[in-house]
């Protein structure tokens, strides 16, 4: 979705939440793999690859609120499945979840503004 962005805010952004999340990706393969002996191969869910593909589709200056309703929709999704599971966690895993919640959380607050200061 990067390249479609026209904005130097929303590609910088974009930027970040990929390098973000691959470290992310990272930490809970490696604590799955420590913890449970779990090897886990991530998959890309098919609700995260509509909106991959609804930014992917955006031309112009849709590309850039586009792509934060779907970030803002990816984190709420991320946010439920937290609240859903997160009282079954524990240890580094539930400190994983509740920090990555909190900070999506505050990240909605965040892209809402912008989504709504670039809509097309």
């Amino acid at each position: 979705a990067q390249p479609r962005l026209q904005g130097a805010t929303a590609t910088a952004d974009a930027r970040e939440l990929r390098q973000k999340q691959a470290r992310e990706g990272e930490q809970m393969r490696a604590m799955l793999a420590r913890q449970y002996g779990d090897s886990v191969t991530p998959t890309i869910m098919p609700s995260n690859r509509a909106m991959l593909d609804s930014v992917s589709r955006a031309q112009g200056t849709a590309a850039d609120p586009t792509f934060y309703r779907q970030v803002i929709a990816h984190h709420r999704e991320a946010v439920r499945m937290v609240e859903q599971h997160g009282p079954h966690l524990t240890g580094d895993v539930k400190q994983m979840a509740e920090r990555m919640r909190a900070e999506q959380q505050r990240e909605i607050q965040e892209f809402e503004r912008k989504a709504a200061a670039g809509r097309s």
